[in-house]
């Protein structure tokens, strides 16, 4: 006699599930006459966490109930304490909704009193029960149900029953897996997996320091949610988020719904914070993907770490040139001082026939060939025409060229239009097939 809602979610999630459940009991046997209709009674079950044969969908449950019947015939009664074990199941078949089952072994302790002699005995029994279960919060569902308890050497009796079941520790309730699935619910950490494959699948091409702020808006990489379970996703997001790079996780757009065995494929966006550009030489770093969602109205999470290869801070590709503007630094304080320090000295020796900015831009490209600021090939660069826009060049900051004293085209050019800049003077890249200026 427990009530129908013996593989809860609560036991599925970690915690134990009470419920408690009123009784009524309608004999079916041609004894039936002998009771009057008044049977009356209660119970109190637990669905213990712990899953039978390895399935979350298959839990031990115990219980203990009261029934008072009254006897037709006389002014007797019948009471009886009974008590129960058995297997509990349940089934999710919407976001809040799930089928049960129970099947248990049961005996009761019998004592007949009231207007007549008292008779006392034992009697064992078996009891099955079906029901649906109708989950109203994290911790507390209420379930429909009708049981048939068997005395054995006694009477068959029907019992509808409503009851009401609170999870008890455990953290949040999750929805169990069908048969045959193991349940993605609450993994500690699912690190990606699922019966079935992979839930996550990370794919990028790298990052790129100097464009840190860009990757805010713009993405590097793309994340697969697959669902591979058996029960719809609701409320599905998906955060990323790198400890020593980035000041807070980043949120992508949620999806509502995600159902059993669909994917969806996300891009990624972040917004690095400044400590990406302290990465002299490339490597990989440890990037966290955090999935939560709803299953059967009950949250779920899952997580993955995932390798994310970073470039060099002086690291770009020449598949898009306006890219190189990224390391235009005219407000480096380097930068600053020597432009203008130079701007102030052409001042007074200025002509005032010719424009003033070209006259500053051409006493800065006088000084920086004076001070010794020399063109270097870069071995690595790709104007040397020997690769293509997709691969890797090494681009110097100007400060670094500064340092250097040297530098390749587009080093020398990066430093030209920063010294410009810091001044006032527009500047523009042209690039032609292997050089810019």
């Amino acid at each position: 006699m427990t009530p129908l809602t013996g593989g809860s979610g609560g036991a599925a999630g970690g915690g134990w599930l009470l419920s408690v459940s009123p009784l009524y009991s309608l004999p079916l046997t041609a004894e039936a006459g002998v009771f009057s209709p008044l049977s009356l009674g209660g119970q109190v079950s637990a669905v213990l966490p712990r899953p039978v044969f390895g399935r979350s969908w298959l839990r031990p449950e115990l219980g203990v109930g009261y029934v008072y019947s009254g006897l037709a015939a006389s002014a007797s009664s019948l009471s009886a304490l009974e008590v129960q074990a058995g297997l509990a199941l349940r089934f999710p078949v919407a976001e809040r909704i799930e089928l049960t089952g129970e099947l248990l072994a049961r005996g009761g302790y019998y004592l007949l009193g009231g207007g007549g002699p008292s008779e006392s005995g034992f009697s064992p029994g078996l009891s099955l029960g079906v029901g649906t279960d109708f989950l109203l919060g994290e911790r507390f569902s209420l379930g429909l149900g009708l049981q048939a308890a068997y005395d054995f050497g006694m009477y068959l009796f029907l019992r509808p029953m409503l009851s009401a079941s609170w999870r008890l520790g455990g953290g949040a309730a999750q929805s169990p897996a069908s048969p045959g699935q193991e349940a993605p619910v609450r993994p500690a950490p699912l690190v990606g997996q699922a019966a079935g494959g992979e839930v996550l699948e990370f794919v990028s091409d790298g990052v790129f320091p100097v464009f840190y702020k860009f990757y805010a808006d713009h993405p590097f990489g793309t994340v697969t949610v697959s669902n591979k379970g058996r029960n719809a996703w609701t409320d599905v997001t998906v955060s990323f988020s790198v400890k020593q790079f980035m000041d807070h996780p980043a949120s992508l757009p949620t999806v509502s719904s995600l159902a059993a065995g669909q994917a969806v494929k996300l891009d990624l966006v972040a917004l690095f914070n400044e400590n990406i550009l302290s990465i002299t030489e490339a490597t990989k770093i440890s990037g966290e993907l955090l999935v939560e969602y709803r299953q059967g109205g009950r949250p779920a999470r899952l997580t993955q770490t995932v390798a994310l290869r970073v470039f060099d801070r002086n690291a770009m590709t020449w598949a898009d040139d306006r890219r190189a503007a990224a390391f235009i630094t005219a407000k480096d304080p380097a930068i600053l001082s020597l432009a203008k320090s130079l701007a102030g000295d052409l001042a007074a020796a200025k002509n005032p026939a010719l424009s003033e900015k070209l006259q500053i831009a051409a006493g800065i490209h006088e000084a920086v060939g004076l001070q010794g600021i020399n063109y270097v090939r870069d071995p690595t660069g790709i104007f040397s025409g020997a690769k293509g826009k997709a691969d890797i060049d090494f681009l110097q900051f100007p400060r670094q060229t500064l340092e250097y004293r040297s530098g390749d085209c587009d080093d020398l050019s990066i430093l030209y239009a920063a010294l410009f800049e810091a001044v006032g003077v527009e500047t523009a890249f042209i690039t032609v097939p292997g050089h810019i200026l």
